[in-house]
């Protein structure tokens, strides 16, 4: 609910600042947002990963990215649940499914993988060096910004750096 709250209070908004049309920006505002919770989310929690789980690894014998794989399952469900929000966005703005929204998936599993991948390498390193996981935190937000996500990069027009 806080996800489809925060969708169409921002998407409404951003729409109106980027003088956009609500049914073009809506369901990419939609879709951009939600996968980006979840790889932010994914990220975070793994700076985390081990030290959450020390009580479980000092007492059971499993190969390190397992636990990560855990985190990473759990904010895979939480994608499913907001994935509803974004079919109801779809289905609203008009904009519908077609026979290539099915790519998406593929998309969805390989950054799944390489999420795993990177949360692997940042667990090793946040537990090595406890001061960098305020760092990746302030650095995913600062990426929320400066990706298109709220803004899309024809809004842009002559000021692009391309």
């Amino acid at each position: 609910l806080s996800t489809a709250i925060t969708i169409a209070v921002l998407g409404v908004l951003w729409s109106k600042i980027f003088e956009m049309d609500i049914t073009e920006y809506l369901p990419f505002f939609a879709i951009g947002h939600v996968i980006w919770t979840w790889i932010s989310a994914q990220l975070n929690d793994a700076c985390a990963g081990f030290t959450q789980f020390e009580h479980i690894i000092k007492q059971t014998r499993l190969p390190y990215p397992t636990y990560l794989l855990r985190l990473s399952i759990r904010h895979t469900l939480i994608l499913a649940h907001n994935a509803v929000v974004v079919a109801a966005v779809l289905f609203f703005a008009g904009t519908g499914f077609h026979a290539v929204s099915w790519l998406a998936l593929i998309g969805v599993a390989l950054v799944f993988v390489i999420c795993v991948l990177v949360a692997i390498v940042l667990a090793i390193g946040c537990a090595r060096y406890r001061d960098l996981q305020p760092l990746i935190a302030s650095g995913l937000q600062i990426a929320f910004f400066v990706t298109p996500i709220l803004w899309q990069p024809g809004a842009l027009r002559s000021a692009a750096w391309m």
